[in-house]
């Protein structure tokens, strides 16, 4: 009986901490950049790169509820983009690999605040910054970078 006590316990303290040392990801996004990059590629869609610091921001805190969570954003988002998640919190404890990719991505694009909205390529070029702040002109900016890209690729070839 002894022996069996100590691996449950283990497993029941894994399954009560697991949530202190996860981010929050939204539903629809994910986390691994490398990832991001041969989706868009495969669907030929940009990446929608989030630079964000999920617990501590009051801006990102804002623009999940404004945008991210807007019904609306998330069909848009369905349908158009490749959503990226990097996030950069205080209070919650990250995987060592995903918050060294994070930090890489930060110095990478030049990210110097939060929240920071990008829209790469399929080979991480950056296209554009969203800066719209709610979901209708989130995504009225998304569609005009969209557009300015695909006008770009066109006169490459």
């Amino acid at each position: 009986m002894k022996k069996m006590v100590f691996p449950v316990l283990l497993a029941l303290l894994s399954v009560v901490a697991l949530p202190l040392f996860s981010a929050d990801v939204p539903k629809g996004w994910g986390t691994d950049y490398d990832a991001a990059l041969a989706r868009a590629a495969k669907e030929k869609r940009p990446v929608l790169a989030l630079f964000t610091g999920s617990d501590w921001c009051p801006y990102c805190v804002q623009l999940e509820k404004k945008v991210l969570k807007d019904s609306s954003f998330q069909k848009f988002a369905e349908k158009n983009v490749v959503l990226l998640y990097l996030d950069f919190p205080r209070k919650k404890q990250l995987d060592a690999k995903l918050t060294e990719q994070n930090k890489k991505l930060r110095e990478k694009y030049g990210v110097r605040g939060y929240p920071t909205s990008l829209l790469l390529d399929a080979q991480g070029k950056t296209i554009g910054k969203v800066t719209a702040r709610n979901a209708r002109g989130y995504i009225r900016d998304i569609e005009q970078l969209a557009k300015k890209a695909q006008k770009l690729d066109k006169a490459k070839k």
